[in-house]
């Protein structure tokens, strides 16, 4: 209004520019700020110094401070005078401005000033009014922008944290997340795992400008929602935070990163393991081909004796020859076992006995399952199922693995475990039921996610159910699975019934096999002596030639006429495979191969490819003749 203008023009006419800085600090901001403590001060002639102090639990900002810097540059304009020179040195929570005012007029120069003034008052506020205007719309444009900025940096997903020689000063809601937890005032040092707090310490050390960052490190926070987390904190250019220079850190959660990472390395070990027990497997046959004849022999040679008062010697070496032929024999049966679960996984379905593959299944799982529960097998007299007999005895022997660590060792009398195999409409129903824990109706609907699993740190993958779902899937059946907290849990897989293929008629040709075996030129390669010897006992009666080396096989059989070949498969000079590939096509049906395990993805799909017999180690005697007579049968047939 025209007094308030009167008032500004008087003013304009008779005070200096001290007295105006003396008053803004004094008076006019206390007044206008109540959270501002200023002291004046003159520390020379023609200077002026003012000091702003933010008071607590206010906290300073430095676009206060700036703008705080251009109000006093601008200040003697109020009385008609030019910019003053200002600088700002920022101290924490305070400022300190050091201020050169324009000069002074003189009284009378004042004086007439105050004259001029007066006549264009209202130019001169009105010019105020819009400088103002703009002060105000620069501070908002920057508060605009520093509300920007602090929205991107809160809405970061990776971790940024401010701290100052180790004292968090703020953490962005993605850290503070990651972690459940305010961190701002906690110290960084308190946060870690001990045994991290030495690479964290190098990560505080300040550096130069152009020193090299040190690199990102992985460290572990210890219980965080109740279990460790595991961060990777990498060095960021420092900025200045507060009013002061402050490091920034980056942190990323790698928690879910490492646990796949080790989970991912046990899947290959349990790969490499299948390999190794294939390996194992055939390592075993060869010497238990030759132990097992042996035995079966001895025990042929004594026979038991005629009944007498007590055990004569005879009997009692019978005794002893019948209880080692069992043991060989349930070692061949593990060892069969072992094979089954360690052939490489392919796509080819076919038809498969479900019983065969749930028997063999329970009896390597039954050590694990004897201690906790009662194994029962109730398995119906189903008809095939298409599938894959290594893909099932998987699914198989996961289930029944995950139902022996659902219950606690020590109760086998009152706890159980039945697996059970039906025929349900255009399907075979395989079940696992288990009196176990049981599990949880909001862990049900997670069961079969990758990873998850409710065992304990160290007892399970978290794989085992989501690999049982895929296999069955690819073998074109489903699974189900129903659990009660408690009470145990069944769960059943079921797979389509193969279609049984109807057999052709047989060739009159066919219907006239010799009866009787006759002698035939044999050519036996296999790189045990031993085992090769135990094949000639058993084709006692033809004419064998026993060598150990493949290659002199080849070169044999460039003058030597045989009527069959029985070549073993895995031979480390020359493999049975390479053998083969070198014989003419008429040789090459002559050959019969006996194996004591293909266990590379090679050999596997070469004995897929190839037409020919094979034979498994160790021999079944019987098998191994009928083979022969069949052959000599097949021979006449082309004949």
């Amino acid at each position: 209004d025209p007094f308030t203008e009167s008032i500004r023009v008087i003013a304009g006419a008779l005070a200096s520019s001290s007295t105006l800085y003396k008053a803004i600090a004094r008076w006019f901001a206390p007044a206008a700020i109540r959270a501002l403590a200023l002291t004046y001060e003159e520390p020379a002639e023609g200077r002026v110094r003012v000091t702003v102090e933010v008071l607590p639990p206010h906290r300073p900002s430095i676009g206060f401070f700036h703008l705080t810097l251009g109000s006093y540059r601008v200040a003697p304009q109020l009385l008609g005078q030019a910019n003053s020179i200002v600088t700002m040195r920022i101290e924490g929570r305070r400022a300190i401005y050091d201020i050169t005012p324009p000069q002074d007029l003189t009284l009378l120069a004042r004086a007439r000033r105050g004259l001029k003034m007066a006549f264009g008052a209202r130019r001169m506020i009105d010019e105020l009014s819009r400088q103002q205007s703009e002060l105000r719309a620069s501070y908002q444009a920057l508060l605009n922008s520093q509300q920007d900025f602090r929205k991107v940096i809160d809405n970061v997903p990776a971790g940024l944290l401010i701290h100052r020689g180790g004292l968090i000063l703020y953490a962005n809601p993605s850290f503070a997340s990651t972690l459940g937890r305010d961190l701002a005032g906690q110290r960084l040092l308190d946060l870690v795992a001990p045994d991290c707090r030495e690479g964290v310490e190098a990560l505080l050390v300040p550096r130069a400008a152009d020193a090299v960052a040190p690199k990102p490190i992985e460290v572990t926070i210890p219980k965080a929602f109740g279990h460790n987390l595991i961060l990777e904190l990498a060095p960021s250019p420092s900025i200045e935070f507060d009013g002061a220079l402050s490091a920034v850190l980056v942190g990323h959660d790698i928690t879910e990163r490492k646990e796949m990472e080790g989970k991912a390395l046990l899947a290959d070990r349990l790969a490499s393991l299948g390999t190794i027990a294939a390996s194992v497997a055939h390592e075993i046959n060869n010497p238990l081909t030759y132990v097992m004849d042996n035995v079966r022999r001895l025990q042929a040679e004594l026979g038991p004796s005629d009944g007498n008062s007590g055990v004569s010697a005879p009997d009692e070496q019978f005794q002893m020859a019948s209880e080692a032929l069992q043991g060989i024999e349930r070692v061949e049966q593990i060892v069969r076992d072992l094979k089954t679960f360690s052939r490489p996984d392919d796509d080819k379905l076919g038809s498969l006995d479900v019983r065969t593959i749930v028997e063999s299944t329970t009896r390597i799982v039954a050590n694990e399952v004897r201690i906790r529960a009662k194994l029962v097998v109730a398995v119906d007299d189903v008809p095939p199922a298409v599938g894959s007999a290594s893909r099932l005895g998987q699914v198989v022997l996961n289930l029944l693995m995950n139902a022996a660590h659902a219950i606690v060792e020590g109760h086998p009398d009152t706890n159980e475990i039945r697996i059970g195999a039906t025929r349900i409409g255009d399907h075979v129903a395989i079940s696992v039921r288990d009196t176990g824990s049981g599990i949880s109706a909001e862990n049900l609907k997670r069961v079969f996610e990758p990873f998850f699993t409710t065992k304990p740190i160290g007892r399970g993958t978290g794989l085992g159910l989501t690999i049982c779902e895929k296999l069955v899937k690819a073998m074109g059946g489903h699974i189900t699975l129903k659990s009660e907290l408690g009470k145990g849990t069944t769960i059943t897989v079921f797979l389509q019934v193969a279609v049984a293929k109807a057999k052709p008629a047989a060739s009159p040709r066919t219907l006239a096999f010799p009866t009787a075996v006759t002698a035939r030129r044999i050519l036996i390669v296999d790189d045990e002596p031993l085992v090769a010897n135990t094949l000639r006992r058993t084709l006692r009666g033809h004419d064998v030639t026993v060598l150990n080396d493949a290659r002199e096989a080849l070169t044999l059989l460039k003058t030597t006429t045989f009527e069959m070949i029985v070549c073993d498969l895995m031979m480390p000079k020359m493999s049975g495979i390479d053998f083969y590939e070198n014989l003419s096509p008429d040789l090459q049906r002559t050959v019969i191969f006996a194996t004591g395990g293909g266990f590379t993805a090679e050999a596997q799909d070469f004995l897929a490819r190839v037409p020919n017999q094979k034979i498994d180690k160790p021999f079944n005697v019987k098998l191994v003749t009928r083979l022969v007579a069949e052959f000599q049968s097949s021979e006449h047939a082309r004949a």
